[in-house]
């Protein structure tokens, strides 16, 4: 499951990865600063729709033209939900 929230200027998405684990970063494409907006759950990957980077659930990038990783925030599933620490 993935769920965009926002919290203050940061966009966030948060992707449950596994029953114990769930990967959060940025919304925003290190490339030229667009929205990543669409994920793709069979492959735990983002898309920028603007020039084709690919990311995946932890940020990594997959294919550019984007070098740069996702910002990514530590998070813990707890038994009420996600927490998520943004410095």
């Amino acid at each position: 499951m993935t769920v965009a929230a926002v919290s203050g200027t940061k966009s966030l998405y948060v992707t449950r990865v596994s029953t114990t684990v769930a990967d959060t970063v940025s919304t925003i494409c290190t490339h030229a600063g667009c929205t990543n907006d669409s994920y793709n759950a069979s492959s735990q990957s983002y898309y920028c729709p603007c020039h084709g980077s690919v990311f995946s659930a932890s940020g990594a990038v997959i294919t550019g033209p984007a070098v740069t990783p996702l910002p990514s925030y530590p998070s813990t599933l707890t038994s009420t939900g996600v927490q998520v620490t943004i410095p």
